[in-house]
């Protein structure tokens, strides 16, 4: 059977069990088959094994973080000694789902045969050797995608890293100085963009400054599934947060979203940097957004304005300048403006939670941040980029581990007790510093479990509702 499905989107996805779990060996045949529009794909797993059992639980904690495409799971039973695991998923999702396999591990790692996956690549699968997937380093993104998105902009853009250092080394001289937080103004990059290709668009520009940014600490933010869930579900009232967004943790960062889609189209990810403008003076949170149809680029004012404001200025200035360029009024819906803001909304949680007071995060075992310092050569001041990629892990140490704690807490309501629930996380703005130092910080409360009438998980009694502090309110 998977002799006939060779080089098709059957034999990717194949090809993506295959980094958690074997689909047959000569025990056990998994198989592909194809039912209307739909494929099933069988999974034998020998319950006197160790190694498969665990390696299945691997799998199935991945299959757990998927939202897109739809899957659906099931256990056949035991058919000689294996038990038979049945995903089913439609016959036109199927590369989709192989890749979100592939993107990266499940919360219990990759299984066994990874390494051999790694080893052969997708060759014996009916593709071309060159479409292997490398063996990576502890720490390294599991994903490509950002960097090979670098790779393309240094291959369009050949002088544009020698044209970046020589504006840096002159900040301040001969061309105005700008804050820390910014790495480069954009004037810069389109100066350079344009320099390197006249034919260029201002979507270019923008491309290159995220980029080209990213390139010199190449941070990867991969953000628990669960903490991901919450942050997208809590809501972003009043003004932008613009002291907090000042203040991500390097100069570009990229953010990972699986599942999450934007205008109708898979998000994969989204690099984000901040932009200081000489003239007019005026900050920006600059969005570059890695979708399946190509980057889209979308800046965000950071004012004492709402998230629709910011989305409002940008769109306005958008209108202006294509109304300029086309000699007569440019007109716009601005209900977009309400629409466009409602779909960055879950996006900006994740960026305001990195930039918050005490994230939870750290860099993956064995990987190390990069902090590029500029050195003396024999060619000059020189800044050296990141060689390689860190990955960031935000919210598996200890957060993630509480939402899932609080989500499968067993909860009863009986008669009419208060039930227990859990309260949805919302954010809480306040000062710190004195004087000149003076500071709004952002702080992300997770879901609580508001406890209501409990059963007692040995003797089945309802116990009266506890306090924050597990203290038995009397009242």
């Amino acid at each position: 059977m998977f002799e006939n499905c060779k080089g098709t989107p059957m034999a990717k996805v194949i090809y993506g069990l295959n980094h958690y779990i074997t689909t047959g060996d000569n025990l056990g045949e998994g198989f592909a088959l194809g039912f209307g529009g739909d494929v099933l794909f069988n999974v034998p797993v020998n319950p006197t094994c160790p190694t498969d059992t665990a390696d299945w639980e691997k799998l199935a904690s991945r299959l757990g973080e998927i939202t897109f495409p739809k899957i659906k799971q099931a256990n056949q039973g035991l058919v000689a000694g294996f038990r038979q695991q049945m995903i089913t998923i439609a016959k036109k999702d199927c590369m989709a789902f192989a890749d979100a396999l592939i993107e990266r591990p499940g919360p219990l790692g990759w299984g066994s045969v990874k390494k051999l996956i790694d080893l052969h690549g997708l060759a014996p699968y009916g593709f071309k050797q060159g479409a292997t997937s490398e063996p990576r380093k502890p720490g390294e993104a599991s994903d490509p995608r950002p960097q090979r998105h670098l790779n393309s902009v240094a291959k369009l853009f050949p002088n544009a890293w020698r044209q970046v250092e020589i504006y840096l080394t002159e900040k301040g001289k001969t061309i105005p100085d700008w804050p820390l937080w910014c790495f480069l103004p954009s004037e810069y990059w389109y100066a350079i963009t344009y320099e390197d290709a006249p034919a260029a668009t201002v979507a270019d520009g923008s491309l290159l400054a995220a980029l080209g940014t990213w390139r010199y600490t190449q941070g990867i933010y991969r953000i628990d599934p669960d903490l991901q869930e919450a942050l997208t579900d809590s809501e972003l009232t009043g003004d932008l947060p613009g002291d907090v967004l000042l203040r991500l943790p390097e100069w570009c960062i990229y953010i990972e979203t699986p599942g999450m889609f934007l205008l109708g189209k898979r998000l994969h990810g989204l690099w984000v940097h901040l932009d200081s403008h000489v003239v007019p003076d005026k900050t920006e949170l600059k969005l570059v957004f890695d979708l399946d149809i190509g980057p889209l680029s979308f800046a965000l004012p950071i004012g004492p304005w709402s998230l629709i404001e910011s989305v409002a200025k940008t769109l306005n200035e958008a209108a202006y300048r294509a109304t300029l360029a086309d000699n007569a009024p440019f007109l716009r819906d601005i209900d977009n403006d309400a629409r466009l803001a409602e779909e960055l909304q879950p996006i900006l949680a994740l960026i305001i939670y990195i930039c918050s007071e005490e994230p939870d995060m750290r860099v993956s075992p064995g990987a190390r941040q990069h902090i590029p310092k500029f050195k003396n050569t024999r060619k000059g001041l020189r800044l050296y980029p990141a060689d390689k990629t860190t990955v960031w892990r935000v919210g598996f140490e200890s957060v993630g581990q509480e939402l899932r704690a609080a989500k499968h807490k067993r909860v009863s309501s009986p008669g009419n007790s208060p039930r227990s629930h859990i309260r949805r996380g919302h954010w809480h703005k306040f000062w710190s510093g004195s004087g000149e130092s003076k500071q709004i910080n952002c702080r992300w409360l997770s879901p609580i479990v508001v406890r209501g009438r409990e059963a007692d998980e040995k003797t089945g009694e309802t116990l009266p509702p506890q306090s924050k502090s597990g203290a038995i309110d009397q009242g």
